[in-house]
């Protein structure tokens, strides 16, 4: 099975990671992502009609979730400190809670105007 490859630039200090096979899949300023050929199949059609592209799509998709991978990473590194008495989850779930009174405060700071 073929796919294309996609390798939209996702700037940060990120060190490279290996999958099973010991393929790099990420550096530190750029990722590649292998898309099935349905994958890309939409894309192109989403594109076709918004004038997209797969790498825009993605490296926005990615910039929206930060908060949330930086969310559990905060998490772990709090509940690395005290192993046994730390639930990741609930102190995930605070950190989204404060993420999320963040950006609405920050929304109503500076509000967007049309």
């Amino acid at each position: 099975m073929s796919a294309e490859v996609i390798g939209p630039d996702i700037t940060g200090h990120c060190t490279d990671y290996k999958n099973n096979a010991g393929v790099i899949m990420a550096t530190k300023t750029q990722v590649q992502i292998e898309l099935q050929p349905e994958t890309l199949e939409l894309f192109d059609r989403y594109h076709k009609y918004t004038g997209t592209t797969p790498e825009l799509y993605i490296t926005e998709l990615v910039e929206k979730t930060l908060p949330t991978v930086q969310a559990m990473v905060d998490a772990m590194d709090e509940a690395s400190e005290n192993p046994e008495g730390a639930d990741v989850m609930e102190i995930f779930g605070r950190k989204m809670a404060e993420a999320a009174l963040q950006q609405k405060q920050e929304a109503q700071d500076s509000p967007l105007t049309v």
